[in-house]
């Protein structure tokens, strides 16, 4: 699995990474394949997988107190 855009890799494998050298680093020039070096940012990922289990939670618990329950959930 693509690390950055989440996509299977069982077939594709490597071919799926940009193979362009470059002395600079940012978006290859030449293609829009994902860069097999560059690293996600943890906590936006996370802070964005919160907001969406946050939403989901809301929508179906109107009544709930998301940061009393979540410290609850947590042992807190």
């Amino acid at each position: 699995m693509c690390y950055l855009c989440r996509k299977d890799l069982r077939e594709e494998k490597y071919q799926h990474f940009c193979q362009h050298f470059r002395v600079i680093r940012g978006p290859c020039p030449q293609c829009k394949k994902c860069d097999l070096y560059k690293s996600e940012d943890d906590r936006k990922v996370v802070a964005i997988a919160a907001a969406k289990a946050k939403k989901k939670w809301l929508a179906t618990h109107p009544t709930a107190n998301v940061d009393l329950d979540l410290k609850r959930l947590c042992g807190e």
